[in-house]
């Protein structure tokens, strides 16, 4: 806040001083009136005290960003402690339902954040790494042109 004032400051006594004659400068009985309000009432409200609210606002904002992003290992612990087969067939289901649901999240994020939009940039790349089947091709081209970003 202060730095802004100061700039702004500034900008008016250059103004001000650059001027060849002082009565005719537009700016030049006004800057002194708003030099004069600026000593007089600047000491009024703490700046540290806005900023704080300022502070505040954007570390929520953030915090609340982060916590609306879906965890993928809260749900693999979720999956793993219903689905209880021990054996292969139980295995198998357990993969296949968090790779599901790690290509969702792929595609999602590849909608709404530039970085993972360059890392996939086509279905074909994502297919490659080996983590999409048939059906989830299929299910993407369904969806295709919706772009949120």
């Amino acid at each position: 806040m202060k730095i802004a004032e100061k700039m702004r400051f500034e900008v008016l006594r250059t103004k001000y001083t650059s001027a060849k004659n002082k009565t005719d400068c537009l700016c030049g009985r006004w800057f002194e009136e708003v030099a004069l309000y600026c000593r007089k009432h600047g000491d009024l409200i703490p700046v540290a005290f806005i900023l704080g609210f300022y502070v505040n606002i954007v570390v929520s904002r953030f915090w609340q960003q982060l916590n609306s992003l879906p965890w993928l290992h809260r749900t693999a612990f979720f999956v793993g402690s219903m689905i209880h087969k021990r054996d292969e067939q139980g295995r198998v289901l357990r993969r296949a339902i968090m790779r599901h649901l790690t290509v969702a999240y792929i595609l999602t994020m590849k909608d709404i954040c530039p970085p993972v939009r360059k890392r996939f940039p086509s279905l074909q790349r994502i297919r490659d790494l080996g983590r999409r089947s048939r059906v989830d091709v299929s299910i993407k081209r369904k969806r295709k042109g919706r772009v949120f970003m």
